[in-house]
């Protein structure tokens, strides 16, 4: 994987998990909150394996992990904190297995939202 300096090229500036999410693997469904502050759900695929990541973001430094980030080691501490919360499956089915299963504890924040839904759904027609 590449290094925060090797995405970003101002510390002082970063606003685009983009560069941080494709840098885990290839990106097959990613579906983000379209307001001002949210979550963001993706399914990466890496080394056979299917993860699933969800992190929350904001619209200012006070509310923003990535935005709150002043140095290269700032970023890269993000970088290794949202990759360590990817929880990777063996399989692509797997992963819908968790997903699907609403008794699973920490899913349970997300199941009311819209884009949750929609990401569920997507999944499932993957």
């Amino acid at each position: 994987m590449k290094t925060a300096e090797e995405l970003y090229t101002n510390p002082s500036m970063p606003c685009d998990y983009t560069p941080i999410i494709n840098n885990f693997g290839e990106v097959i469904l990613r579906e983000d909150e379209d307001n001002y502050q949210g979550d963001t759900h993706v399914v990466i695929k890496s080394d056979n394996k299917f993860g699933y990541l969800a992190f929350g973001w904001g619209s200012c430094s006070g509310c923003d992990r990535l935005q709150a980030c002043d140095t290269y080691e700032d970023i890269q501490e993000l970088m290794d904190s949202l990759y360590n919360d990817i929880k990777w499956f063996e399989s692509l089915e797997s992963l819908k297995e968790y997903i699907n299963d609403d008794g699973i504890q920490e899913l349970k924040y997300h199941y009311h939202t819209e884009v949750f839904t929609n990401f569920k759904n997507k999944l499932n027609n993957a």
